[in-house]
């Protein structure tokens, strides 16, 4: 049960992702997770079948380790997802939303489309931190 609510909460928090390039709102997200800056961010996003609800929270850095939180919402539940990223690790992140953001096939993904979304670049590099529990947790409510 577990993996499967980990699989469906990477499912939603990649679709944001994937939107937020679409909707071009990366740019001041990626800008202050390069140096874990404060930000805050919420877009509402309608899917086929669902509409989901994201706030994405920068909160700084604690123990050496920059604090991110992004809470997803749909009509039935709510993630919440809790990362500690290591400066690496935003590099990391910070290169491949930079890569995605500049690739012109990226802007045609089709939301809808869970296996383009899954083979995104930005997919696969925020699912190695987000499938690994000494950086993230994810909480359900």
């Amino acid at each position: 049960m577990k993996l499967r609510v980990i699989f469906i909460v990477m499912a939603l928090f990649c679709a944001a992702r994937i939107s937020m390039v679409a909707a071009n709102d990366t740019m001041s997200f990626t800008d202050n997770l390069k140096d874990c800056k404060e930000y805050y961010g919420s877009q509402t996003i309608d899917l086929q079948d669902i509409k989901l609800t994201t706030v994405r929270q920068i909160q700084g850095w604690q123990n050496g380790k920059c604090s991110y939180q992004e809470t997803v919402s749909t009509k039935d539940s709510k993630y919440t997802v809790k990362c500690l990223l290591s400066k690496e690790h935003i590099a990391d992140l910070v290169k491949t939303m930079d890569d995605f953001e500049k690739d012109e096939s990226s802007k045609n993904i089709d939301l809808n489309d869970f296996e383009q979304v899954q083979n995104s670049t930005v997919v696969t590099g925020w699912s190695k931190y987000l499938q690994n529990p000494e950086i993230c947790t994810i909480e359900t409510q």
